[in-house]
């Protein structure tokens, strides 16, 4: 019996990489900058939109405004919790 397709599984490729991109790096870049929560929301902000460009540039994919908040998101989920944390 096969199973019905979920949220995840109806995302494209493309997305599930930059968030996996992203629930990677963007903890270590809020580690490295331990202090400074908005300058490393502006890092992983900046980070992901140069993967976006590389993108675009290299030709490796489609670079969309949906894929740079699909890397973002971790970063903004940690922001608002280290701003809560406070």
């Amino acid at each position: 019996m096969k199973r019905k397709p979920n949220f995840i599984d109806k995302l494209p490729n493309d997305k599930k990489g930059h968030l996996i991109l992203g629930l990677f790096i963007n903890p270590i870049i809020f580690a490295v900058l331990n202090k400074h929560n908005f300058y490393a929301l502006t890092l992983c902000i900046v980070v992901h939109a140069f993967v976006e460009i590389h993108q675009r540039i290299a030709k490796t994919g489609k670079a969309e405004f949906l894929d740079l908040l699909a890397g973002c998101y971790s970063a903004i989920v940690l922001y608002i919790l280290t701003e809560l944390i406070k």
